[in-house]
């Protein structure tokens, strides 16, 4: 596949997943974001209730409900997304699906460059990260969960500068993440909107062999990360034959329902499966960050070089 037909792959593909009117108001010809149109949220209702319709129609066999609100997470980058690189970003974060509380859309994980965010807040060994005003509802869980990134994936130089407070550094790290979700929509409300979604598990898996996993292809990042259990299986079965992941030495390991986490697959196609950044697994981040992060050096060097 050329570089500019895989730019045009990629930019079909998210006019596909958000519609003309969405991908027109959060994104420009040159592929960098624009936030300050987060703001015009009431103007895009419409927009998204009506691409949400089309979708129900066209892949989700109809289940997709008109009564409920529904809204949008739109994929999170900084700078220009360049096709010329053979991976356009090293790293893809996916997430399960967003939660969005009183909007119609976000960007995911609140990563865009917008008033001087994301900033270093505060300098150290427990660096803080600020994100912008306009990220809401991934202002606080986001900014937890890129201080753990940075810890894990940058370098040993890249990690000291950031600690230092060099917010050109930290800029340039970032620089290297592509965030996007595994069901990229949901009910708008608290956690527990989705539940009044019959299937939603199928849902989910129906929107990642439709969007995610071209999504990945086109991005071609060097590893995909994703918080949770809840994508192994789906991940298992589409991209590795129902093979079972290799884990990690078992003083890292959470039991969960689906499977031993963390996890990971290691072929074309590299991913891993992290515990969730929430706080309720602040223990385990505190425990064993430096023994992963070391066996992620050995697993993928390439990701810190």
């Amino acid at each position: 596949m050329g570089i500019n037909e895989r730019e045009t792959f990629f930019k079909d593909l998210i006019k596909q997943k958000f519609g003309d009117g969405i991908y027109k108001n959060l994104c420009s010809d040159d592929l960098s974001l624009k936030p300050e149109n987060l703001n015009l949220q009431e103007d895009y209702k419409k927009a998204v209730n009506d691409q949400i319709m089309h979708l129900s129609a066209k892949y989700f066999n109809s289940k997709l409900s008109k009564s409920l609100q529904w809204a949008f997470d739109f994929p999170g980058w900084l700078g220009k997304l360049d096709f010329n690189k053979e991976n356009v970003k090293d790293i893809m974060i996916v997430g399960l699906e967003p939660h969005i509380i009183d909007r119609y859309y976000n960007i995911a994980y609140g990563l865009f460059e917008d008033s001087g965010c994301p900033k270093i807040k505060k300098a150290g060994e427990d660096f803080k990260i600020e994100l912008s005003d306009r990220a809401k509802d991934y202002r606080k869980s986001a900014s937890r969960f890129w201080e753990i990134m940075l810890s894990v994936f940058a370098n040993e130089e890249t990690l000291k500068e950031i600690k230092s407070g060099n917010g050109e550094v930290l800029i340039r790290e970032l620089n290297r993440f592509y965030c996007t979700d595994l069901c990229y929509f949901t009910v708008q409300g608290d956690t527990s909107a989705i539940r009044q979604v019959p299937g939603w598990g199928n849902i989910r898996k129906i929107a990642a062999s439709t969007f995610l996993f071209s999504e990945i292809k086109y991005i071609k990042p060097k590893l995909v990360v994703m918080q949770g259990g809840a994508g192994i299986f789906l991940f298992s079965e589409m991209l590795f034959n129902n093979m079972n992941p290799e884990t990690f030495n078992s003083k890292y390991r959470i039991e969960n329902k689906y499977k031993n986490i963390p996890c990971y697959y290691r072929s074309d196609h590299n991913v891993l499966f992290i515990p969730h950044s929430s706080t309720q697994n602040g223990d385990f981040w505190r425990k064993h960050l430096k023994g992963l992060r070391s066996d992620f050096i050995t697993l993928w060097p390439d990701i810190y070089s």
